[in-house]
């Protein structure tokens, strides 16, 4: 018997998908995992705001396919060329061999205790790489050539990006990620014949982050965040209305809604 598992709409009009909750919603709470991802991402977004010479409010998370109507959404009912969109894509091994064996199974090799103890217990890591895809837009053909040339530069050296966590005490955890860039000026998309219409140009970036993420610990802190600083200017440079959580540990729900939101 062939059963059709792939697919997320069904003919039958008597069948209906109902929104669910997340399976594992309490566990994201304390999944060291998720403000590690949050901390990576804002970390890319000032990587490129660097590199583009973009103010973070021209930066957006969104998919290559949903990026006009986000950047219209969020900018009122405008695109206001230039801007970029990125949005994480998928997961997969890491290409480079950083696979530890004793780190894995039994903790962080830390001589120095410059983490367990701030952490409160050891923590076992593994290296992943992280896919993500985006597209610059520019309404001048030179302004497109030069971000070209600012991105391919930016990518004949090893590009590191350094994501801050902070524990409850205070205490900055950085980790490091290594981009590597898949890069090319006005590529096909579905859409070409409208951008060639209105005059825009565009660069395809696609890229990978090879880092290391939380795999356990032996004992179980809910103990990481969103270092507050970065988390503080980040808000204001995106316009971020947080003044409600400024002084509250939710303050992260407000980067959970930036996001999540279905892309």
């Amino acid at each position: 018997m062939d059963i059709n598992t792939t697919s997320t709409t069904n003919p039958n009009p008597h069948f209906m998908t109902k929104p669910q909750p997340f399976y594992y919603g309490e566990q994201m709470k304390k999944w060291a995992n998720t403000p590690m991802s949050y901390a990576m991402d804002i970390a890319i977004e000032n990587h490129f705001a660097k590199t583009l010479e973009f103010p973070l409010d021209r930066i957006i998370y969104a998919s290559n396919e949903y990026c006009f109507r986000e950047r219209t959404r969020t900018n009122g009912g405008e695109l206001n060329l230039p801007f970029l969109n990125y949005y994480r894509i998928g997961f997969d091994d890491a290409d480079r061999p950083w696979k530890n064996d004793y780190s894995n199974r039994f903790g962080l090799i830390d001589r120095e205790n410059n983490f367990t103890s701030k952490l409160g217990g050891r923590m076992r890591i593994y290296p992943i790489t992280i896919s993500y895809e985006g597209t610059a837009f520019f309404a001048q053909n030179k302004d497109c050539e030069y971000a070209m040339n600012k991105l391919l530069f930016d990518r004949s050296n090893e590009t590191i990006v350094k994501p801050q966590v902070e524990t409850n005490d205070g205490d900055i955890i950085t980790n490091a990620g290594l981009m590597d860039f898949d890069i090319e000026y006005n590529p096909t998309y579905q859409e070409s014949d409208w951008l060639e219409q209105n005059r825009i140009w565009t660069i395809g970036i696609d890229f990978t982050i090879t880092t290391y993420m939380i795999g356990n610990f032996d004992t179980n802190p809910d103990n990481l965040h969103v270092a507050k600083s970065v988390l503080l200017e980040f808000f204001t440079a995106k316009k971020l209305n947080y003044e409600n959580y400024k002084d509250s540990e939710q303050m992260e729900m407000v980067l959970s809604e930036y996001f999540n939101r279905t892309n």
